[in-house]
């Protein structure tokens, strides 16, 4: 592995989280400062190329939003296109990285079970998002235990 896709996640989690900062001190107000810069985060290789980018990205995306009080703001930059990873997915099966966002999009919409299949697949894989998709699961099982 080389040093530059790391530099990239650190890169990318470094500014997601200045705007997420941003977005909790100012809220709303921030908007104009924050939105402009979202197009080239959500196209950066960081965000695009690792289930960890992606994860990421969403994670932080949904954060920023809450403090803007636009719940559009997701929508708007959101990587997760359902259709479009559905349709890698049926074209090359074992691309893991469709697999994971399809899985993701799956437990957005509320397709918790289809998104479980999904994950346990990856996670008693040898793919690379194996361990996220691991940690999806255990939190599931704990917030299903605490329930």
């Amino acid at each position: 592995m080389t040093a530059a896709p790391h530099w990239d996640f650190v890169t990318l989690h470094g500014r997601m989280l200045a705007l997420y900062r941003l977005a909790a001190q100012d809220g709303p107000t921030a908007r104009a400062q924050i939105e402009p810069r979202l197009p080239a985060l959500r196209s950066s290789p960081a965000a695009t190329g690792s289930g960890t980018g992606l994860l990421c990205y969403e994670s932080y995306l949904d954060l920023i939003a809450l403090h803007l009080a636009d719940p559009a703001l997701h929508a708007r930059h959101s990587l997760l296109d359902r259709q479009r990873f559905e349709a890698e997915l049926r074209a090359d099966p074992s691309r893991s990285l469709a697999r994971f966002a399809t899985a993701l999009c799956l437990r957005r919409d509320g397709e918790a079970g289809a998104a479980r299949r999904l994950l346990r697949h990856l996670a008693a894989s040898r793919y690379p998002e194996q361990s996220l998709a691991r940690q999806i699961l255990a939190r599931d099982v704990e917030r299903a235990a605490m329930a």
